[in-house]
């Protein structure tokens, strides 16, 4: 309700007000949002200084980004300090403005426990960037709000507490034992069948699957899929 609300704002409903990213594909796909990279045309190889757009480019993202008021970026914990960085200079660059992330507010989610960056410092951590230091630590620039109330298991007190262990590295070996008794492949009868089951290969969730499929009673139909390309390939491709 709120983004909707947001995304109204304005004399041209097409605009886009608030843009939706993330750092990764699947993040920016469960939020109907876009990866950082491809909103902001980044180099998605590691590079060691920013690289400026293009005029075209710039002018085709300057026009895209005219409307923009509030950046939302999910899974931050994902992001490092550089690619906050460069998010910001791309900002600065499209806008015109000289200020944190060119004037444009940022709203980041997420839980730094979680999945840190592939090879970047945390986000709150200084830039190694020497010209970061002509704007200080971004991430000082943003204030905190936790969230405290559980939701996701907030009917079942023990295990909320017994994952709230393991994300602050004080669980106990009680609680290791616990996660033990969870294993499917030691006791494969003591679970309900329709349970939620986590596996580390998509191997074994493809196995899991099809084992559940065959407890079905339903009639059930297999749908092939049938890919085509344009017989002009490269020239279809060049006009996308």
């Amino acid at each position: 309700m709120a983004l909707r609300k947001l995304q109204t704002i304005g004399d041209n409903p097409d605009d886009v007000h608030v843009l939706l990213t993330a750092p990764t594909g699947t993040a920016a796909h469960n939020i109907s949002g876009v990866t950082l990279h491809s909103a902001f045309l980044l180099p998605l190889g590691q590079t060691k200084s920013y690289i400026k757009l293009s005029d075209d480019k710039r002018n085709a993202l300057r026009s895209k980004a005219s409307k923009i008021r509030l950046l939302i970026i999910d899974e931050i914990s994902m992001v490092g300090s550089e690619l906050l960085l460069q998010i910001h200079y791309r900002l600065c660059e499209i806008t015109g403005i000289n200020e944190p992330f060119g004037g444009i507010s940022v709203l980041a989610f997420g839980d730094l426990f979680q999945l840190p960056p592939v090879m970047q410092q945390f986000v709150f951590k200084p830039s190694k960037d020497p010209l970061s230091r002509m704007y200080g630590n971004l991430w000082d620039d943003f204030s905190l709000y936790e969230l405290t109330e559980i939701m996701r298991q907030k009917d079942d007190f023990k295990f909320a507490e017994l994952l709230n262990r393991i994300r602050n590295a004080t669980f106990t070996s009680e609680d290791i034992e616990v996660l033990k008794g969870r294993d499917t492949t030691i006791h494969p009868l003591k679970h309900p069948i329709d349970c939620l089951h986590v596996y580390l290969t998509n191997a074994k969730v493809d196995q899991h699957n099809t084992k559940m499929l065959s407890t079905s009673k339903e009639p059930m139909e297999i749908l092939k899929a049938i890919d085509k390309k344009p017989h002009d390939f490269k020239r279809h491709k060049s006009k996308k």
